[in-house]
């Protein structure tokens, strides 16, 4: 039987461990009020502090360590501005580096990184897992806004304007949610890494790329893109998602949207207007990609509106107009196209090139098309339940037709050599 004694003496033991394990309380730490600089807040801090800093001008290059875990560093609202121009002798260059996880950035403004020091002049520069950073203003920077290397990021209602880059992350769920990015000297808003979502963001006058993600099952979803460069919306990798989104204008050899050397994914629900060159590209490298419920209007002079490069792919009830060029270019292999409307363009409203084999074209309104309404160049076509009118020939083919049936149309034919153009 334990003695009394003993039972107290081990009761105090276990309550004085019991409270050696509970860690300390978080800690708020004021800047300017308790510590002069945010600086010298996070030198002060422990992990799962908070610093608040009031509004001001900070002549500062912060950096949060990789100790400090669950940091959050919070500002009252954009007049807290972090200037990250260097002003520190021992400063990094970029306006605030995080190299720990769980940090969260929330209602503060950063502008005029420079390059130097040993940073690149990015706004924030992050290294870590499960980093938040929302309601902050970047500007005019020499790098990127904002670039963070780690998994389960959230960066949400962020504005980046006048830098060399905008929102880029480089790691696997990552959510990119509602920010702007103007008139960035490269690119936008982009995912390195698979399982991610860029969701409502806005991008205009970036002149290499607009939104773009790399990797498996990511989504970009209800993003407008105005003169987003040569790649407005571009993805590669496998099963993305690209959804509902506003691509409008753009420069001489934009594409509109993208994808290049994509497996499987689906083009859904899209909306692009005024591109320069191909509004909408499969290329040669990708595999059945579902391409469905799309508007696409107006083009350049030169190429097609859309071209369906590649194999296996589906293209359904879709719209097409006002093209400067052809309507729709099938080059690739075992391509569905289904139920869509061509119509108003300059030159061929569907055209089957050479390289095209066992394309199915069925149910699809191709109509006042300069030349050709359906050009068949390529072999073991099957075209039924089409209706073609109102183009100079409604159908012409210098291929073959493994079947041609039930189709609607006055001028040429399946056996119609296509005219000269």
């Amino acid at each position: 039987m334990i003695s009394t004694d003993r039972s107290r003496s081990f009761g105090a033991a276990a309550a004085a461990l019991l409270f050696l394990a509970v860690p300390a309380a978080a800690s708020t730490l004021e800047v300017p009020q308790a510590y002069p600089t945010i600086q010298a807040a996070v030198d002060a801090a422990i992990t799962g502090d908070v610093i608040v800093v009031s509004p001001g001008l900070y002549f500062e290059n912060v950096v949060i360590p990789f100790e400090l875990v669950d940091l959050t560093l919070a500002g009252k609202g954009p007049g807290t501005v972090i200037e990250g121009h260097g002003m520190n002798a021992g400063g990094s260059g970029d306006g605030l580096v995080i190299e720990a996880d769980g940090v969260t950035v929330r209602n503060l403004s950063i502008r005029n990184a420079r390059a130097g020091n040993g940073g690149f002049g990015y706004g924030i520069d992050a290294f870590g897992d499960d980093i938040t950073i929302t309601n902050v203003l970047l500007s005019n920077h020499d790098a990127g806004a904002i670039l963070v290397m780690g998994d389960s990021v959230r960066i949400t209602n962020v504005t980046a304007n006048g830098c060399d880059g905008g929102i880029e992350v480089d790691g696997q769920n990552a959510i990119i949610s509602r920010c702007t990015v103007l008139n960035d000297r490269t690119w936008g808003v982009g995912i390195w890494g698979d399982g991610g979502t860029i969701n409502k963001c806005k991008v205009q006058n970036t002149p290499d790329y607009g939104v773009w993600a790399d990797g498996t099952g990511n989504t970009i979803v209800g993003c407008t893109v105005v003169n987003g460069g040569s790649y407005p919306i571009w993805c590669t990798g496998s099963m993305p998602k690209v959804l509902k989104n506003d691509v409008e204008g753009g420069a001489d050899d934009q594409y509109g949207v993208t994808f290049e050397d994509v497996e499987g994914g689906e083009l859904t629900g899209n909306h692009i207007t005024s591109a320069s060159g191909q509004a909408l590209l499969v290329d040669d490298g990708c595999t059945g990609v579902l391409v469905q419920n799309n508007q696409v209007v107006g083009g350049g002079p030169d190429g097609a509106l859309v071209e369906l490069s590649g194999s296996g792919h589906t293209f359904f009830d879709n719209v097409v107009s006002n093209a400067g060029g052809d309507g729709v270019l099938v080059r690739g292999t075992g391509i569905t196209v289904d139920g869509n409307k061509v119509v108003h363009v300059a030159s061929t409203g569907l055209h089957l090139a050479g390289t095209a084999q066992g394309t199915v074209v069925t149910g699809n309104t191709l109509a006042d098309c300069a030349l050709d309404g359906l050009r068949n160049s390529g072999a073991g076509t099957t075209a039924t339940g089409n209706q073609l009118k109102n183009s100079r020939l409604d159908v012409t083919s210098d291929g073959t037709f493994a079947q041609f049936a039930d189709n609607e149309y006055k001028t040429g034919g399946p056996d119609t050599a296509p005219e000269p153009e």
